[in-house]
């Protein structure tokens, strides 16, 4: 069964990457502002599938947002990019070893290569560690449209919300702790 085949949220890799609301809806990427009545297409990455799954029940429940894959790992992610066309991904900062052959630290690098296939996507780093020196290891020509988050301050939605508005719309937000 090709990727193309795949619908809903049918497994396509054993690792945990998984496709969602996949009909074309239309993307926002090329849009620096969204017009109105534009979904944000979404991707997550996050090793952990309890949280992955939450994450995406949450962002799904957004009017403006679409999760169109969630993954467990980054060679996943950015094997499906083609098919998802995000126009930002939810990235976790540190993955698990062995849940990434990119890097398996770090999630900096999967927004990095994810930014060679479509530059401009948004990228938010999600992490459990309040460590911004991870900030020094995006290029300094990238910062634009990066966001970085602590899990434990990002305790409802809207905190996410406001960082994949600021990232779509190439501005950088970092977390005030």
């Amino acid at each position: 069964m090709t990727q193309a085949a795949l619908t809903g949220s049918q497994r396509i890799s054993p690792i945990g990457a998984q496709r969602l609301r996949t009909e074309d809806q239309g993307s926002c990427h090329e849009w620096r502002s969204r017009p109105p009545k534009c979904r944000m297409r979404i991707v997550v990455l996050e090793d952990e599938p309890l949280y992955r799954d939450l994450l995406v029940r949450g962002l799904n429940a957004l009017p403006e947002v679409d999760v169109v894959g969630a993954y467990g790992d980054g060679p996943a992610l950015l094997l499906d990019l083609q098919n998802t066309r995000p126009d930002a991904a939810v990235l976790d900062l540190v993955l698990q070893p062995g849940a990434s052959t990119i890097d398996s630290k770090s999630g900096v690098q999967v927004g990095l290569a994810l930014r060679d296939i479509f530059p401009g996507t948004g990228i938010v780093l999600l992490s459990n560690h309040a460590d911004p020196r991870v900030l020094t290891r995006i290029p300094a020509r990238e910062h634009d449209g990066w966001a970085y988050l602590l899990k434990r301050s990002t305790t409802d939605l809207s905190t996410l919300e406001k960082a994949l508005h600021a990232v779509v719309d190439g501005n950088t937000m970092v977390d005030p702790e």
